[in-house]
């Protein structure tokens, strides 16, 4: 039964209407919100707070259901690199389900440019942006991060697959974000976030209407101090290795939990038609 009304629930309309609904409410509104309440301290990592609790409010709008485990691996008054799986455009909406305090985010420089208001919102709350077409530029930008990292007690949230990903699977990760990591000498923190493939199929512009779910859990923290350049190829795979195990198994919770809430969902309907 569930599954039959899983089939029925997949909606394009429900994937353009929610689409253009997170254009308006996160990419404008959000991002005019952001800059607004971020003037009075520019380029403060604690201006996220603010779009923190308006994302909050945003996920709900969506009927997204957020599992969330391990906050507490997440050092709370020492810095660290956070290393996510980077799916699509939601992932803005689920990251702040688990952003410390006295966070930032590596991200291309592009943003910046060709997002409008929320490229301004995202330098206003002290995010790093990266040109990744100028590898020496580049380099210069990560080395000032890493020596901010201690001095400044900052988390670095990285995506090291590089690009948003929707395949169910995780790509190779680059090997960046394990070089601030060990060149900083603070831990390595794992983010990982349930495939939304449960109820989106971006590729084929597919939402379902209803029931859906996200596990995300935070791993603990892998340690570096010792650690030197020759280590960092192996401390990319091993934790590649343990996000991809992760991975698998949130997506097959998140699945079920999607599946239950269809079934019940279906049931309720069913018996008020009664």
């Amino acid at each position: 039964m569930a599954a039959a009304a899983a089939e029925e629930e997949w909606s394009h309309f429900a994937f353009f209407f929610n689409y253009l609904l997170y254009y308006l409410l996160v990419i404008v509104l959000g991002a005019v919100f952001g800059t607004v309440c971020s003037l009075p301290a520019p380029t403060s990592p604690a201006n996220t707070r603010f779009a923190k609790r308006y994302v909050n409010w945003v996920a709900g709008v969506f009927g997204i259901k957020y599992t969330v485990s391990g906050l507490d691996n997440i050092p709370r008054h020492s810095p660290c690199i956070i290393v996510a799986n980077h799916q699509s455009f939601f992932d803005f909406i689920t990251i702040m389900q688990v952003w410390p305090e006295r966070c930032v985010c590596v991200v291309k420089s592009s943003l910046f440019w060709m997002s409008g208001p929320f490229g301004l919102a995202m330098w206003l709350a002290g995010n790093i942006f990266v040109d990744r077409g100028n590898s020496r530029s580049s380099k210069q930008t990560l080395d000032s991060v890493v020596q901010r990292i201690n001095s400044e007690k900052l988390r670095v949230w990285v995506y090291p697959e590089g690009t948003r990903n929707d395949s169910g699977e995780l790509l190779p990760f680059k090997k960046g974000a394990f070089h601030m990591a060990v060149q900083a000498q603070v831990p390595v923190v794992p983010v990982v976030i349930s495939s939304y493939g449960n109820w989106a199929a971006f590729r084929q512009r597919k939402w379902l209407a209803r029931g859906r779910q996200v596990v995300v859990e935070v791993l603990p923290p892998i340690p570096t101090h010792g650690l030197g350049p020759a280590d960092v190829a192996d401390l990319t795979e091993r934790t590649r290795t343990q996000m991809v195990d992760t991975f698998r198994q949130l997506s097959q919770r998140a699945h079920l939990a999607t599946q239950h809430a269809l079934h019940s969902d279906s049931a309720n309907c069913h018996d008020k038609s009664q």
